[in-house]
């Protein structure tokens, strides 16, 4: 009769220790949503996505482990941060998000544009023109030129497309400008040259 009794409590015991585990839920791990873009050669944007407001670390780590950079942001829910690189070597970092919730990472490309652009502007002996030469540039994309007067207003603009090198010769007799800058834009190169014409 004792055994029974035992063995009838021992199963209710183990039937309720069982329904305990059945019903007992796990709170997710929920990696923090965020996304790191490059803006340009040496800046890139980090956006961060939450469903609730809470304590964001941001950590930056270069090949060797070494962190090189380390943020907190308190009590944010959606966040974009610019981060500047232009002080670090080129290379792959990684980039680590914490909240409260867990971490993710992602690793991205840092690497310095080798200029292409190679341009040189020259006033002429009537006193009146410019020479623009382009002797090197991304032929796949068009050389934007614009002529800008003392005020900065702009003048004259041009959009050249060539398989090489080339020259242009601008008369800014009609144009009445004492002082003129010129930018030459190209494949998101910029060269500015500035002539006096007094």
């Amino acid at each position: 009769m004792k055994k029974l009794t035992f063995l009838a409590a021992l199963l209710i015991v183990i039937s309720a220790a069982s329904f305990a585990e059945a019903n007992t839920v796990e709170k997710p791990n929920v990696k923090p949503k965020f996304k790191m873009v490059a803006k340009s050669d040496v800046k890139f944007d980090l956006y961060y996505a939450s469903d609730k407001s809470s304590e964001v670390w941001v950590t930056i780590y270069d090949t060797q482990g070494r962190r090189v950079s380390s943020k907190t942001i308190k009590n944010v829910k959606n966040f974009k941060r610019t981060y500047d690189f232009s002080k670090l070597k080129p290379g792959k970092y990684t980039i680590v998000v914490k909240n409260e919730s867990g971490s993710a990472n992602q690793e991205i490309t840092y690497q310095i544009k080798e200029a292409v652009l190679k341009t040189f502007v020259s006033k002429l002996p009537d006193n009146q023109s410019l020479k623009l030469h382009v002797g090197a540039f991304d032929t796949s994309k068009p050389v934007l030129v614009k002529i800008y007067n003392q005020n900065y207003k702009l003048i004259h603009s041009d959009e050249i497309r060539n398989d090489g090198s080339f020259s242009r010769v601008y008369n800014l007799n009609k144009m009445l400008a004492q002082t003129v800058s010129v930018t030459i834009e190209n494949n998101g190169e910029t060269q500015t040259f500035t002539h006096s014409f007094k």
